[in-house]
This record gives C-alpha cells, sequence and structure tokens, in this order.
C-alpha cells in the first residue's frame, strides 16, 4: 500500500478548509452550535474525508472531482442546518466560496502544465497545490478582513428576490472554471490557448472580485435610503402625534381656566331657572369642544403607539371603522424602526385598501400580541372593493402604477427576524399573518 501517495491525496483534498473557514467566518453570530463545540467535529469529519477520499482516489485513480461534488452536497445541507440565517444568504456565501476555491484549482492546474506539461493528471505535484494553497489562502483573508461587512449585509439586507439573483453570479463563475479544467496539460499548449486562458482567468477573476465590491456598496445605498426614509417617516408620525399631545394639553389648561365662569354662567342660569338657555348653552360647549384632539393610547411601546395614532387618525377622516388590540411591550428586541416599517405598511395599504370600499363597509381590524413567549404575531383584517392583482403568486398593489414593495418589505423584516408574512384575500376582506421571533 502506497501509504505517502495517499497521504499526498489527502492533502490534495484538505483545499476545503479553507473553504469552511470562508463560509462560517462571516455567520458566527447564527450558528446554533458554539464554537467551542464546533471545531473538533469539524476538524475530525475534514480528517476523515480527505484521507478516505484519498485512499480511495489512489486505488481506483478517479479524477478528485468524484467526491467533490458529493461532499459540497453535504456540507451545504449541514450549513443549512446548524446555521440560523436565511437559506439563500448562507447558499450564496457557500456559492462564492466554491467560486474561490476553482480559481485556487485552476492555479494548479497551469502551475503544473508550466512545469512539465507531459504529466499524468492523476499524479500529484507539490508545486501546483502549493499555488493552490496560496489563492486559497489570499481569497480566505479577503474574506477575513471583509466579515464584518458581509455580517451587515447578511443582517440587513433582506430582498430574497435579489439575493435569489446575485447567486447566479457565483454559480457562472464556478461552472466557468470548472469547465476550463484541461483534461490533459499538453492541451494547454496547442496554439495560443495557453495565453488565452491566462487572459480569461485574469478577467473572470477581476470581474468575480468587482461583482462582490459593487453588490455590497449596491447593497449598502438601497438599504440606508430605505432605512433613512423609513426612520423619516416614523418621526414624522411621533411629530403628529406629539403635535396633537400638544394641542390637547393646551386645549385642556385653556378648559380648567375657563371652567370657572362657565359654573358661574351654569350657576346663574340654573338659579334663575332658565333652562331653555342652560342646554343651549351646554350644546354650544358640547359643539366648541367636538373637534379637541383626544389621546389615543393602544399599547405601552412608544414608536408603535405614535404610529398606530397617526392612522388613527387618517382612518377617522376616511370614515374607516378600527378596531386595534396591541399587546406590544415597551421593551422588545425588534428595533424601533423595522417595527414601524412593518405595522406601516400593514396600515398604509389597509387605508389605501379601505378608501376603494363602500363608506359603511370599511374597516380595519389589527391585533398584535406576543402572547406566545419570544414571538410576535400581528393578524390584520380590512375590507376593500374585492379587486386584486397577482403577480407570481404575490399580491399588488392597486394603487396606479403599484407594485408589490409594501409587501415585499414586510416579508424581508419577518425573515430578518426568522418568521414569516403570509397574505390571504376573499371577496371583501384582505387579511395579513405576520410573525416576528425576537
Amino acid at each position: 500500500m502506497n501509504y505517502l501517495l495517499i497521504l499526498n491525496k489527502a492533502m490534495e483534498f484538505s483545499i476545503i478548509t479553507p473553504g469552511i473557514f470562508i463560509c462560517l467566518m462571516p455567520v458566527t453570530k447564527w450558528i446554533k452550535v458554539p464554537l467551542k463545540k464546533l471545531w473538533l467535529p469539524v476538524t475530525a469529519g475534514v480528517l476523515a474525508f480527505c484521507f478516505i477520499s484519498g485512499a480511495v482516489s489512489v486505488f481506483f485513480r478517479y479524477y478528485p472531482s468524484v467526491f467533490f461534488y458529493p461532499t459540497m452536497l453535504v456540507c451545504l445541507l449541514l450549513y443549512f442546518r446548524y446555521v440560523n440565517l436565511e437559506r439563500i444568504k448562507l447558499l450564496f456565501l457557500f456559492l462564492c466560496t466554491i467560486a474561490a476555491l476553482t480559481f485556487g484549482g485552476l492555479a494548479n492546474d497551469i502551475t503544473e502544465a508550466m512545469i512539465n506539461p507531459d504529466r499524468d493528471m492523476h499524479g500529484f505535484y507539490y508545486y501546483g497545490l502549493m499555488v493552490q494553497y496560496l489563492i486559497s489562502l489570499a481569497f480566505l483573508i479577503v474574506f477575513f478582513i471583509f466579515r464584518k461587512k458581509l455580517t451587515w449585509l447578511f443582517e440587513n439586507f433582506h430582498s430574497a428576490f435579489l439575493w435569489r439573483m446575485i447567486c447566479i453570479v457565483p454559480a457562472l463563475v464556478s461552472f466557468c472554471n470548472l469547465s476550463m479544467s484541461p483534461a490533459d496539460y499538453h492541451t494547454l499548449f496547442v496554439g495560443r490557448i495557453f495565453e488565452l486562458y491566462l487572459i480569461i482567468e485574469t478577467c473572470l477573476l477581476a470581474f468575480f472580485l468587482i461583482f462582490l465590491i459593487l453588490f455590497y456598496l449596491i447593497a449598502r445605498a438601497v438599504t440606508e435610503k430605505y432605512q433613512t426614509e423609513k426612520t423619516v417617516l416614523m418621526y414624522q408620525m411621533q411629530m403628529s402625534q406629539y403635535h396633537s399631545l400638544k394641542n390637547y394639553m393646551e386645549q385642556t389648561s385653556r378648559i380648567r381656566h375657563d371652567f370657572r365662569h362657565i359654573m358661574i354662567t351654569t350657576g346663574e342660569l340654573l338659579q334663575t331657572k332658565q333652562y331653555d338657555k342652560l342646554k343651549q348653552y351646554a350644546d354650544d360647549y358640547c359643539r366648541t369642544f367636538s373637534d379637541a384632539p383626544s389621546v389615543c393610547h393602544f399599547c405601552k411601546h412608544a414608536s408603535a403607539n405614535a404610529l398606530l395614532s397617526y392612522y388613527a387618525s387618517i382612518a377617522a377622516d376616511h370614515k374607516i371603522t378600527i378596531q386595534f388590540q396591541i399587546q406590544i411591550p415597551e421593551n422588545i428586541s425588534v428595533s424601533d424602526i423595522d417595527l414601524s416599517i412593518l405595522l406601516g405598511n400593514l396600515l398604509e395599504n389597509a387605508v389605501f385598501a379601505c378608501k376603494t370600499a363602500e363608506p359603511a363597509k370599511r374597516y380595519i381590524h389589527l391585533t398584535a400580541d406576543t402572547n406566545t413567549p419570544g414571538a410576535l404575531f400581528i393578524v390584520m383584517a380590512n375590507s376593500f372593493d374585492g379587486k386584486i392583482k397577482k403577480s407570481n403568486g404575490g399580491f399588488l398593489s392597486t394603487k396606479e402604477g403599484g407594485s408589490a414593495i409594501g409587501l415585499s418589505s414586510v416579508r424581508a423584516i419577518a425573515e430578518k427576524y426568522q418568521g414569516f408574512a403570509q397574505f390571504s384575500a376573499d371577496k371583501t376582506e384582505f387579511i395579513s399573518n405576520v410573525m416576528l421571533k425576537y
């Protein structure tokens, strides 16, 4: 038994080790197993895979790729199992890691082809493997430097559609690199293939790195712009509530100041038995203060209460009957901005939908509670005229030029907190069900 050759092949398979670190570094905060307990089984699994695959490869003279693909599939399933993050984000990072490793694999082939193009592709050669390790370690260093930015990206960018779309890029890069792996070293030196090979790989590497940078910058700009707009909206609603409270306090102060004079007048009318004038005086008084703003208290959460009060006043202006049963605690780990965005989008869509229904049939019923430990459940039902728009199984806004951005935002926030958002409609009622974990 050629133990040295098995060891050499095991070293060749161990190239997956940098990839494991690349996959785990940006998502450590979402790993279900403590890191101290994770390294031992991971190390044991990698060593077992390398030596078993190396032995089988030597005995049966298989290409390493025969073991590479099934191993990657198993690793991906374990990745999904033990990292508590949206799978589409994990898939993106996993595909980027595969793409990075394939650049090292091609560098291995290029190096060995330059040294001796007549060598057997099944053999083991140190120089190519050293170059492959260097390139893989270079990618590992790059991902380590930018790991916090990747963590931010996973934590704050939640467009499932865009995540699915960008997964195509690292998948295509991996496919191109794997397709360009030569069948024999000497084929690289036919005509000008070797020069074109280097140019294509250099351009592909530059494209891959530029894509990652541009994606981060664009996602950051879009996310910050969106959060800024929603923060401004939240403050506007809080300011509206503040002005309502201020007007109420001023009105109350004026009433207290004038109350003595009102009682003197009332007493005089009673003493002189001018009951008709007393009734008219009371009616005039009620009309005078019928438009006085009232204090709305729906829940202990200040931001949510301000937003609910804001939309309650809008609903009143449009003769929409509201029924809010809100039990959101003052301190909850869901951020004020996310909660405001979620409730704001739901209520904005509900108010617009109610305006399409007959005035006598306009209503919004909203409940929110944390009765289930660690979960916030939000259920809303609102009336509408029965006209709906759908695209790819999802609901669209019926506004002119409307899209699904509002509901997509609700889904994105629900996914951010490992929850869900479901929407349904019948002939005259639209129902929203949202759950967030906190």
